[in-house]
């Protein structure tokens, strides 16, 4: 991801849309998600996420909704923002699929831990499908189609594809 961030930073993508780049680097830790939080308040500033289309990067994302359960006092929800799940979402990902525009390599199996994620976050009390049922469908897709695939495999169209 840290390579998608680094691209979009080169191709100068802020200036074709307005917009303020900043990566968690992975699951984001408190002082990120707090930088992301202060300027989505001062400047009333919609805040997107572009991750891998796979139950860990879904939980990326959740974490700059809902906070980490696991950081504890400091964290929780304390920086969350609403993010808007942007890129490499399972309906696209079955298109491009359909056209043969990625080779077969960059389709990963589900394992067992990812279905139980998506499980969990399919279940009706979870935080991904009380703010984000729009998008259950995604998963549902995801679950049924049985593969995942991380962001980087949209190099294989070129990375104009990504930046413009």
């Amino acid at each position: 991801k840290e390579g998608i961030y680094n691209r979009l930073s080169e191709d100068r993508f802020f200036e074709k849309i307005p917009c303020i780049l900043v990566t968690g680097k992975g699951v984001p830790d408190l002082a990120t998600r707090g930088l992301v939080w202060r300027l989505h308040q001062k400047f009333q500033i919609p805040v997107y996420g572009i991750c891998d289309c796979n139950p860990y990067g879904i939980g990326v994302l959740l974490t700059y909704f809902r906070g980490s359960r696991r950081i504890g006092i400091d964290g929780d929800s304390r920086y969350s923002v609403p993010i808007t799940w942007l890129g490499l979402k399972p309906s696209k990902v079955e298109k491009l699929r359909k056209s043969n525009k990625l080779p077969d390599a960059v389709y990963q199996r589900l394992t067992e831990f990812d279905k139980k994620k998506l499980k969990s976050y399919c279940n009706h009390s979870s935080d991904f499908y009380v703010n984000y049922t729009h998008q259950v469908d995604e998963l549902n897709i995801m679950k049924k189609k049985g593969y995942k695939v991380e962001l980087e495999a949209l190099q294989w169209m070129g990375m104009a594809y990504i930046c413009d």
